[in-house]
Parts: C-alpha cells; structure tokens; sequence
C-alpha cells in the first residue's frame, strides 16, 4: 500500500500581545525563533509532517509536531528553561493523512485538533480533538467533513472562554455548515447542529470571532467565470441561539486558479487575504470592503494570534523581502524588525559617499503603530542643543542615502539568510542521498541473499508438488471423459424415449 501523497510544511508567524515568534518548518525539522534573539529557542532536527505553535503567555511556548515516524509530540518550551517533549500517541502515517494540525493553549488546559482520511476514502476527513484538561490527556472525534480540496475546519474562542468548531462539508450540489461549541467552565462539547445549507460548492473557507463575539464566516464559491467570496456573520455567538446572515451580495469575485483565503483582526481592524489569480489584501471599512493592495507569488504563511480572550489563525502569505515577517505587515499595523547575524555594510559605498562614523551609527525611527507610543527621535549629536528647529544641509542630503542603505541591507540579510537556509537543506538533501543510497545497496545485497537461500530450500519442495500437481491434472483429465461419454449415453437415451413416446 502506498503512504499517502505529502504536503510541504507551512511557516508560522504567531503573536501573543506585542511579542513575536516566528516557527520555521521543513520536512527536515522545525527552528522556533522570537523577535529579538539571536539564536533559536528550539530546534529539532527529524523529518516531520507537521508543526504547530501558540505562545500561552509571553513566559511559555507551546508547539504540536507530527513526526514524519508518526509520532504525535507535544513540546513545551519556557522561558530559559529546558523544552519538554511528550509522545501523545504515534498515528498511521503510511495509510492515512493529516492536515489542519492546531494548538490552542488555555491556561491549565491545552488543545489540539487535527483532521485526518485514509486514503482508501480520499474525500472523507475526521476531525479529532486532544485535551490536556490539567490531569491527563483525552481524545474525541468531533465529527466528519466530505470535501475533495481540504479539511474546511476552524475553531475560534469567544469573550467567555468557549470554543466554537465550524466544519463545512460537501453533500451533492451543496454545502452545509456543521456548527459546535466546547464549554469553557464544564469541558464538555455540545451536539453538533447544521446552521446554514448553501446551494454551491465551497472550495475554502476562512472565520474568526471578533472580541465583541461577533463570528464573521468568509466562503469562496466556485462559479462559472471563478470565484465568489461570499460573508456571513452571527452576533452574540456565546449564545447557542444566534442565526447566521448572509450578505446578499458577495464582496468580491476573483478568477482562478484558486490559492488561499485567510482572514484577521488587529487593532480593530477586520483583514481578508485572498490568494487568486493575484493576491489580494480587503479592509473592511464601515458597510464596504476597500482593495488595499495586490501582490504576485508569495510563499504560504501561517498567521496565528493568541490574546486573552481571542485566538485568530489565518491562511496568510510570507513577505518576500522582510524576513520572518507577514505579507503586508505594514498595512497590518506591525513593525516586525528582527534581529539578524552580523552582515557588514557594503564597504565601497560607504566610502565613496564619506559619510561620518557618527551618521552611520544613528538610529532609525521606528512607523509608529497604532495603539503604540511612538518612540522618541534621537536628536543628531552633529546638532547643537541650541538650533533644534533647524537641521544642518549634511543631515538633509545623507538621510536618504541612509534610508535606502538601511533597505540595501534588508534585502541582503533576507537573501543571505535564504541562501543559507538552502545551503543547509542542500547539505541535509546530500546526506540523505548518500545515506539512502547505502541502504538502498545494503538492502538489495541481503534481499538477494535471502531470496536465493529461500530458492534452494524450497526447490525440492517445489519440483515434488508440480510432479504431484501433474498427476492429479491427468486424473481429473480422465474423469472429465468419463463424465462426458456418460452424459453424451443419458442424452441419447432420453432422446430414443421422447421420440418413443412421440410416435405411439
């Protein structure tokens, strides 16, 4: 039986309030790094399937891991401390596939969810959840989802602290909306309840439950020219009453080939990401969705946020020249900026322009973000405390040329950092080679050491049951005659007694 077909593990840039972690993923192995370090917090070097992080508070971070072994590891890793790695349970990777891996931590408690199908029935996705209520670890399946794309699953929290699931399955010619809450105060899941029927086919999906628990419910339509992107809401979704409400018209069309649709809350701002023919970033802004900006061609990205009372996970994109950071951060309201290994100035210019010691050394002002102070200019020591208002014809002339040395060495720290991370998997690529390889001969050499000693032994037994078998042919041969002369003799019998009884 062949092992199912893999998919290329997705990055994940989360945030817990103002801190940063960004979760590098390979087939190879996953690297957690936090905005400000240098070095990696965690790294763990296996082939892996999976990966999923959520930082509980800025204290503790939290990672779910499938190994591509089929271990299902649960990994705590605190604040200079020693992670701590636990096996929940070691799935069958060979039969069956595994996507949506998420982790939510709530305090004591810690859940993860995941979908999976044997590939016996490619289509039909069950989707499981893992609980660490404080004491132990528990396990239940929350339902099953029909759709040939993806598992279109979600999980979101609300003001109180439960969890709402909202799975969307294909039946005949249309979608319906599967719809749960788990209790945050008795741990238990409610029965599961069909809220909405849509007479088209949802290719993907994307929802959040905004802090006033409003959920917001975006679904990409196939149509005939492409794509509909479609939105419902439900107000007060704590309660188990609430009624969606379709918009009646949808708030956008795309043509295909069809990507990704993500959507985000951040400083009360709702963000909708939808990856098409172009990659197209709307705002929501009082009754209408306004474009902001379209891209081409970005990696796929994880945008995952934790608050107190909110958890957001997005299909998002990577931006392709700021490392570790989100496509159109910037719009966003985030100012990602990481530290990166040393990179030197480039020298020439430097000194072809002569800028002073003093100019290169200055610090760059930060964009201020919404709800963030922004931070303080650092006056010029080149300036006299005594003429502030005015800037001297030097500092005009050479701020630009150090704003754009400041994006120069960006895009060279993002594209050392890309070129070693494909060194690293190149090195990694030629030792698995080389050591497959090895194993590849070591394995035929015993292979044919085997077959030719079960060949010898079983020669003789061999030759003795074709004998055997031969006779037994010529037996059955004759008693096929015998039966055939028998039943020509009935035959004619029967005949001479018709044609008899005929001419009396």
């Amino acid at each position: 039986m062949l092992a199912p077909k893999r998919m290329a593990p997705i990055p994940l840039f989360f945030l817990y309030k103002d801190h940063q972690y960004y979760l590098q993923v390979s087939a190879l192995g996953v690297s957690l790094y936090a905005r400000g370090e240098t070095k990696p917090l965690y790294q763990l070097q296996e082939p892996i399937l999976l990966a999923h992080g959520n930082a509980g508070n800025h204290q503790t971070i939290h990672l779910a891991i499938l190994k591509a072994n089929g271990e299902l590891c649960y990994v705590l890793i605190p604040q200079g401390g020693t992670p701590q790695t636990n096996v929940l349970t070691q799935l069958d990777v060979r039969s069956t596939k595994y996507r949506r891996l998420i982790l939510l931590p709530r305090g004591e408690m810690v859940h993860i969810f995941y979908a999976y199908a044997h590939q016996s029935i490619p289509e039909l996705w069950y989707i499981e959840h893992r609980l660490w209520t404080g004491k132990a670890w528990q396990s239940m399946r929350l339902g099953e989802i029909v759709h040939p794309r993806s598992p279109l699953y979600h999980v979101a929290l609300d003001s109180q602290g439960n969890i709402h699931y909202l799975g969307m399955t294909f039946q005949g010619r249309q979608s319906l909306l599967i719809q749960n809450r788990f209790h945050g105060t008795f741990y238990l899941w409610g029965n599961p309840v069909q809220t909405l029927t849509i007479p088209k086919e949802i290719v993907d999906m994307a929802a959040i439950l905004t802090p006033d628990n409003t959920h917001h419910l975006f679904l990409a339509a196939k149509d005939q020219n492409g794509f509909e992107i479609h939105w419902a809401k439900r107000f007060n979704a704590q309660e188990i009453s609430g009624q969606w409400q379709m918009s009646s018209a949808p708030i956008k069309s795309v043509p295909g080939p069809w990507g990704s649709m993500g959507s985000m809350e951040l400083f009360g701002n709702l963000w909708l990401l939808i990856k098409a023919d172009q990659e197209y970033l709307l705002r929501h802004e009082g009754d209408i969705w306004r474009q902001t900006a379209n891209q081409v061609r970005h990696k796929p990205l994880e945008l995952i946020r934790l608050e107190d009372k909110s958890f957001y996970q997005a299909a998002w994109l990577e931006d392709g020249v700021e490392p570790f950071a989100p496509l159109f951060h910037q719009q966003l309201g985030l100012t990602p900026k990481w530290i990166r290994p040393e990179f030197p100035h480039p020298q020439p210019v430097t000194a072809a322009l002569a800028i002073p010691e003093h100019y290169l050394n200055r610090e760059i002002v930060e964009t201020p973000v919404p709800g963030k102070a922004a931070p303080q200019d650092v006056q010029d020591p080149a300036v006299g405390t005594s003429d502030q208002g005015s800037r001297d014809p030097l500092s005009q002339a050479i701020e630009p040329l150090l704003e754009r040395l400041s994006a120069i060495e960006d895009t060279l720290h993002a594209a050392a950092r890309q070129i070693e991370s494909l060194e690293q998997d190149n090195t990694h690529l030629e030792e698995r080679q080389t050591n497959q390889s090895t194993l590849v001969q070591e394995l035929q050499g015993q292979y044919q050491a085997e077959i030719q000693a079960l060949t010898a032994h079983y020669q003789s037994d061999i030759e003795e049951l074709s004998t055997r078998y031969e006779s037994q042919i010529m037996e059955l041969k004759k008693e096929q005659a015998a039966l055939r002369l028998l039943e020509d003799a009935i035959t004619q019998h029967e005949e001479k007694g018709f044609w008899n009884r005929w001419f009396k």
